[in-house]
C-alpha cells in the first residue's frame, strides 16, 4: 500500500535509495485514531481498520485492529463505542510514522 510522506520525508527515502522497495512502517498507538478526533489542522492517511478486540483500561481504550492483513493497535477514550467486528476508518499523521528497512531492521525515518 502507498502512504503520502511529508515531503522531507519522502526526499529522505528517496536519498536513501528505498524507492520501489518494501519498507517497514511503525505507529504508536496514540497516533492512530478515528477521524473525528484527529487534529484537523494537520493532514493524514484514512485507513479502514476491522476492530479485533476492544481492550477497555479504564481511562483509555485500546483497538486492536487490522488493516490490510496488518495488526495495529489504536488508543482511544474510554467512551468509545467501538465493538469488536466492527470496520471503522482510522487515520494517521505521516509525520509521526516509523520507516525501516526490511532486510536489517534499522530505522530509515523516526517520527518527531
Amino acid at each position: 500500500s502507498c502512504i503520502n510522506l511529508p515531503a522531507s520525508q519522502g526526499q529522505m527515502v528517496e536519498k536513501l535509495g528505498y524507492i520501489n522497495k518494501e519498507i517497514i512502517m511503525g505507529i504508536r498507538p496514540e497516533n492512530m485514531c478515528e477521524p473525528a478526533a484527529f487534529n484537523e489542522s494537520r493532514s493524514g492517511n484514512t485507513w479502514p481498520a476491522r476492530v479485533e478486540v476492544v481492550e477497555r483500561l479504564g481511562a483509555e481504550t485500546l483497538l486492536h485492529v487490522k488493516i490490510e492483513d496488518q495488526d495495529f493497535i489504536s488508543r482511544t477514550g474510554p467512551n468509545t463505542c467501538v465493538r469488536a467486528g466492527d470496520i471503522i476508518n482510522l487515520i494517521f499523521a505521516p509525520d509521526r510514522i516509523h520507516l525501516f528497512d526490511k532486510e536489517n531492521g534499522q530505522a530509515i525515518i523516526n517520527a518527531q
